[in-house]
């Protein structure tokens, strides 16, 4: 089996979070404005993170940062249950409305700034995602989806060995 890209092991603390979040300080001196908190080595590495087993509703959140950017891609598995409309208003004025951004299947993607990819990154970045997309499936097979979690949980890739 080829290597894989993902990483599903969370990474480990550079600094004391005290320290770092005196460090990381908005303009108007507030402590604890994000940055990541990780090693130069975890930084480079595509940092996947499962989400939805209270729901069932499995998605596999995709982190990368690259030329000083935070990606985050986030990958919708089944999503069995998942509400596609919500109410809003009151009676008499209540309507339906889409609930957007929650397609089973759908890619979302996002960052703090501008997105440079390099053809590599690209090729990386698509093969996150073909990744994800396979974890995914294997939480789709009910007969699979403890082994699937425990492994996930032990910082381990499903889909090595």
């Amino acid at each position: 089996m080829s290597a894989k890209l993902l990483s599903f092991a969370k990474p480990e603390k550079a600094r004391p979070s005290d320290a770092h979040n005196r460090m990381n300080s908005s303009d108007s001196g507030v402590e604890g404005t994000y940055a990541s908190n990780m090693s130069e080595e975890d930084k480079q590495k595509w940092k996947g993170k499962l989400v939805g087993s209270k729901s069932g509703n499995f998605r596999v959140e995709i982190r990368k940062i690259a030329e000083g950017t935070n990606i985050l891609v986030i990958v919708n598995g089944e999503m069995p249950t998942i509400e596609k409309f919500k109410m809003r208003g009151r009676d008499p004025y209540q309507y339906k409305y889409k609930v957007h951004g929650n397609e089973p299947h759908q890619v979302k993607m996002s960052a703090n700034g501008p997105m440079y990819f390099t053809p590599e990154l690209w090729q990386d970045l698509q093969q996150a995602i073909r990744e994800a997309r396979q974890v995914l499936s294997l939480l789709d097979d009910p007969a699979r989806v403890k082994d699937t979690l425990k492994t996930i949980r032990a910082g381990k890739h499903p889909l090595i060995g």
